[in-house]
């Protein structure tokens, strides 16, 4: 049976590799992603506590400071799931939880392996399903990450193995697109220089 108290427990009372929270909170996560698509499912997990874990700080301080993408992406798509309006959750409202998630699994794609580059698309997705409760400065500031990890997966592409080169390829179409979008958020240093002077 699922149990996030016990998940809880395991892990304050031992004190486990890091690999092995971090491949154990991809599972759960994973699956409470899954099951949050079904509205009944999501009722289910609701009375049984697994979204009060879910949303509880400290899943989410440890996800946040995880260097896993795929982490960042099911919570953040649970988040929206359960909260869209982003008014319920506290400390902090959903909405801001959801912004660190994406922005954070954005940097960390800076620096690409095999599971950041197999995370793209996923990450893609609940980046474009976000984009409508973030601010103005978030999506520039999204839009810079985004570039930067767009440029990173390029100037890789060159030096690695045939299976990667393959995922890359597969990924650069949707990652450009999405940056595409974003673009116009970014402010271009003379723009911004001839705003200052005027």
């Amino acid at each position: 049976a699922l149990s996030p108290v016990t998940l809880l427990n395991d892990v304050q009372n031992s004190i486990p590799p890091v690999d092995y929270v971090d491949g154990r909170n991809r599972c759960y996560l994973r699956l409470i992603s899954a099951l949050t698509k079904n509205d009944e499912w999501c009722k289910r997990l609701t009375r049984d506590g697994h979204v009060g874990w879910c949303i509880s700080s400290s899943l989410y301080d440890t996800v946040l400071a995880s260097f896993m993408v795929l982490d960042k992406v099911f919570l953040a798509e649970i988040l929206l799931r359960i909260d869209p309006s982003g008014k319920d959750i506290s400390p902090k409202p959903a909405q801001e939880k959801r912004w660190m998630l994406v922005n954070s699994a954005w940097t960390h794609c800076r620096y690409f392996n095999k599971e950041r580059i197999e995370a793209l698309p996923a990450l893609v997705a609940v980046t474009r399903q976000n984009l409508p409760d973030f601010t103005r400065a978030e999506l520039a500031d999204l839009a810079s990450a985004v570039h930067e990890a767009l440029q990173s997966l390029k100037d890789r592409r060159g030096w690695l193995g045939r299976i990667n080169v393959l995922l890359i390829d597969a990924a650069l179409p949707i990652v450009q697109e999405l940056y595409d979008e974003l673009s116009p958020y970014v402010e271009h240093p003379s723009a911004s220089q001839h705003n200052n002077e005027s």
